[in-house]
C-alpha cells in the first residue's frame, strides 16, 4: 500500500499516543486505519517503526524513503536532538539488516541517512561533541578519543569500550576494524560503516 504524506501525518499523530501510553498499539492500528484510511497491517507497521526509532531498535520492515524522511524530521523536531540520533541509529540498523539477507542495499535510505546525519548542525558528531565536550575538559585524560570527520564524539578508556559504543549507534561488529585504523593500517573507504571515522591515543604506553 502506498503511504501518502497525509496518511503519514496522520498515523504519526496517533503512534505518538501510543508511545505516550494514551493508547495500546492495537487501539492505535485501529485509529489509524479509521483516521487516514491506512489499512490495519501498515498502521501496525507504521507503530512498529515509530516506536523503534524511539528507542534506537532495528525493525525490520519499512516504509517508502519520503515516509522514513517525515517520520526523522518529525522524531527531531518534536523530541530532540537525543531522539533524533536514536531514531538514526534504528534506520541504519534497518539499513544493515537489510544488507545481511543479500538482497541488495537500500541506497536511496542510506542517502536519507546520511543526509540528515551529516548536514544537521547537531547531528550525530555535534551531539556527542556538545554534550561531552565541557566533561571532556573537566575530567581526566581517557586513553582513547574518537572522531567523525574530525569532529571529537566521546573518550574512552580502553578500544573495546569504544567499540562496544559505536556499536550501539551503527551496529556491525568493529573492535577489529577500531584497532586497525588506531595502529594506521586501514583508512575505510565510502562502503565501510566506519567511513570517517579516527582513533587517536591520547596517553602513549
Amino acid at each position: 500500500m502506498k503511504i501518502s504524506q497525509e496518511m503519514s501525518r496522520g498515523a504519526y499523530k496517533v503512534a505518538q499516543k501510543v508511545y505516550a501510553g494514551q493508547l495500546s498499539r492495537q487501539e492505535g492500528k485501529i485509529e489509524i486505519n479509521r483516521s487516514t484510511g491506512m489499512n490495519e497491517g501498515s498502521a501496525s507497521a507504521f507503530i512498529t517503526i515509530f516506536l523503534a526509532m524511539m528507542e534506537g531498535e532495528v525493525y525490520k520492515r519499512a516504509f517508502n524513503n519520503e515516509t522514513t524522511h517525515f517520520l526523522l524530521t518529525s522524531i527531531k523536531k518534536d523530541y530532540g536532538e537525543e531522539a533524533f540520533i536514536r531514531a538514526l541509529s534504528a534506520a541504519q540498523k534497518h539499513v544493515n539488516y537489510y544488507a545481511s539477507l543479500k538482497r541488495g542495499s537500500l541506497v536511496g535510505f542510506q542517502e536519507i541517512i546520511d543526509e540528515l546525519q551529516g548536514t544537521s548542525a547537531t547531528g550525530l558528531a555535534g551531539t556527542y561533541q556538545a554534550k561531552n565536550t565541557r566533561m571532556r575538559n573537566e575530567a581526566p585524560l581517557k586513553k582513547f578519543s574518537l572522531y567523525k570527520n574530525g569532529v571529537h564524539l566521546y573518550d574512552f578508556d580502553t578500544l573495546a569500550a569504544c567499540a562496544k559504543w559505536l556499536e550501539n549507534i551503527i551496529g556491525g561488529s568493529l573492535s577489529q576494524g577500531l584497532s586497525r585504523i588506531r595502529d594506521g593500517e586501514w583508512i575505510p573507504d565510502e562502503k565501510s560503516q566506519l567511513f570517517g571515522y579516527e582513533v587517536k591515543n591520547n596517553i602513549q604506553s
